[in-house]
């Protein structure tokens, strides 16, 4: 009996060429994805005013985070990594890919539903899931993260002292919960979420109330840190991502999910920035630099560093890119960072931006006066001075005019483009 003649005719020629086109994908080389064609899962994981001094990855003693220090040897770890200084402005940065111009705690209101991260992970066809604390971007009904791309909801719509309630879904289930319990109580969600969701994929934003005071810690954790109930608190925190961890591996999901932790702004305990000047609600270092660990193994590099500098904005074109979603449109301020992950490239600039107070260009950073005196502006060397011990204003006023102008043309350009005066 002959075999079949794989040589010949258009339906070997078209059997070749796909062939060619998988092991292209496969090495990553394909046209139009630079990812795995599987598109990956990805668990954000959201601390609540924790900072790099919290974490033993980036040289804290004072509270143990084995687990923590574990994702950051199975991935990458930024040195330089931004938030804003108050809660509600980092989460509608990451939602939207949008600094805001001001800083008030709340953030302000997600107005349009089809252009938040999690809506556009829906649009694409993930299970999506918010879980744990939504701060101030619920204030009116329209706003529940039901109304925002998250087809699941568990939490607490402000997530600190003003929010006693629990939510699921649309409606409230239990009028006043336990603070103690709250991590224990994300942690149970967020394990039934991953699995039940089977093959589907997904994006899970498992947004912590753990890191904000007043503290907190359930009764397993508490009075077992050397350093008091905030560090009970952020132990158990510690605790819960490795539970996550461990039940991405016990489901087999380790390799398809690109797992992030990070912080919307640090803490104002005495170590939480480390040696940073600042602490939460500074413009400073150590008011706005928070950590982050990505791992996605196969993909981004076991124990990596990266030196130079990204900001919570720029999740939305990341993941946007990696999950091979399509980008919302209108204004995106965040920059791709899928190139300094995967080890093929840099950010697009170095430019940030912290409403009309504060701005980075390079190495130099503006912090404005919040008085309007000019005179009082400072600047600084961030890399070769990131304490911001040396004020060069009086040394560099050309590069100080340069970087006050930017400023100023960034958010003008905002407005022209929505079309205010």
């Amino acid at each position: 009996m002959r075999g079949t003649d794989t040589r010949r005719g258009p339906n070997a020629a078209l059997a070749v060429a796909v062939a060619a086109w998988a092991l292209l994908q496969a090495a990553g080389l394909g046209c139009g994805r630079a990812e795995d064609p599987r598109r990956p899962n990805v668990v954000f994981l959201l601390a609540d005013d924790v900072g790099i001094g919290d974490l033993g990855s980036y040289g804290g003693d004072v509270i143990r985070t084995p687990h923590l220090d574990r994702l950051a040897s199975e991935g990458m770890r930024f040195r330089s990594f931004y938030a804003t200084p108050v809660c509600g402005p980092s989460r509608f940065g990451i939602l939207t890919g949008r600094y805001t111009r001001s800083f008030d705690w709340r953030g302000p209101i997600i107005r349009d539903p089809e252009r938040t991260l999690a809506a556009l992970f829906q649009q694409a066809g993930y299970t999506t899931a918010l879980i744990g604390k939504w701060h101030g971007l619920a204030e009116i009904p329209d706003s529940l993260p039901t109304r925002r791309g998250f087809d699941r909801f568990y939490g607490y719509l402000m997530g600190h002292n003003n929010s006693p309630a629990v939510w699921r879904e649309e409606r409230v289930i239990e009028e006043k919960s336990p603070r103690a319990d709250r991590t224990l109580r994300e942690t149970e969600q967020a394990l039934a979420f991953l699995r039940d969701v089977g093959g589907r994929p997904f994006f899970l934003l498992l947004s912590y109330t753990a890191g904000h005071n007043p503290p907190f810690a359930s009764a397993g954790f508490r009075g077992r840190s050397a350093s008091g109930l905030r560090g009970d608190m952020l132990e158990e925190l510690d605790w819960s991502v490795g539970e996550v961890l461990g039940a991405l591996a016990e489901l087999g999901l380790e390799e398809d999910t690109i797992v992030l932790f990070t912080s919307d702004n640090p803490g104002t305990a005495p170590h939480s920035s480390g040696s940073l000047r600042g602490e939460k609600g500074s413009l400073y270092e150590g008011g706005i630099r928070v950590p982050l660990l990505v791992r996605w193994p196969g993909r981004i590099e076991a124990g990596s560093v990266e030196e130079r500098p990204g900001h919570l904005v720029d999740w939305l074109p990341t993941l946007a890119r990696m999950g091979d979603l399509e980008l919302p449109r209108g204004r995106v301020d965040g920059r791709d960072l899928t190139g300094v992950l995967l080890g093929t490239g840099t950010r697009a600039d170095e430019d940030f931006y912290w409403g009309i107070y504060a701005h980075r260009s390079g190495p130099w950073k503006l912090v404005v006066d919040p008085d309007g005196n000019e005179e009082s502006d400072g600047l600084f060397d961030v890399d070769a001075d990131p304490l911001e011990t040396s004020d060069l204003a009086g040394a560099h006023p050309e590069t100080l005019e340069r970087l006050r102008r930017q400023l100023r043309d960034f958010w003008r350009g905002v407005d022209r483009r929505a079309g205010r005066p």
